[in-house]
């Protein structure tokens, strides 16, 4: 191809990837899917002072697009848990990480209510091992958390959605502390 006609083509791909991911944004914005990518995330302090988790207890959630685990839990009881604490001060943070293109159509294909972060692996490394208060630790996941409504890490290894009645144990305590 001469070089007009490939930046032609070029220019015409990046417009609608533009396009499409607009949209894609607006329409799970009215499904209760919320993305923050509106200012940096470096680090857990980053993440847990962003404005939609202000006076929340957060219930955290690594994960990635190609583990199994993580989507089992996500695909078969998370509904249950977040129908639990509607209407409750908790709020459900997914950390994500793989293919950006993949982690968006996972979260409408899961219908996955809550807030979302992509990181890359440097800064998802970052942050879990913030959450791990060790910076040795090894990256493995599914990982749960739970910060309480003053940003303090109150569980490291919390539960996991299938473990439903400790789980529901360790949120209704950290809700009791408000």
């Amino acid at each position: 191809l001469p070089v007009r006609q490939f930046l032609g083509i070029a220019t015409l791909l990046i417009g609608l990837s533009i396009i499409a991911q607009t949209a894609w944004y607006s329409v799970n914005k009215e499904e209760k899917i919320t993305i923050i990518d509106d200012e940096p995330i470096e680090n857990l302090s980053d993440l847990l002072n962003h404005k939609m988790l202000a006076g929340k207890t957060v219930y955290g959630d690594f994960w990635g697009t190609t583990c199994g685990p993580c989507l089992w839990e996500i695909r078969n009881f998370t509904k249950s848990l977040k129908y639990k604490y509607t209407n409750k001060e908790v709020a459900f943070l997914y950390i994500g990480r793989g293919n950006k293109l993949l982690w968006q159509k996972l979260l409408k294909k899961y219908n996955m209510q809550g807030i979302h972060v992509f990181l890359e692996d440097e800064k998802y490394a970052r942050i879990f091992r913030n959450v791990a208060a060790n910076e040795k630790e090894p990256i493995e996941i599914p990982r749960y958390f739970i910060s309480n409504h003053q940003k303090i890490i109150v569980n490291r290894t919390a539960f996991r959605p299938s473990d439903r009645d400790s789980l529901y144990h360790q949120i209704d305590a950290t809700l009791a502390k408000r």
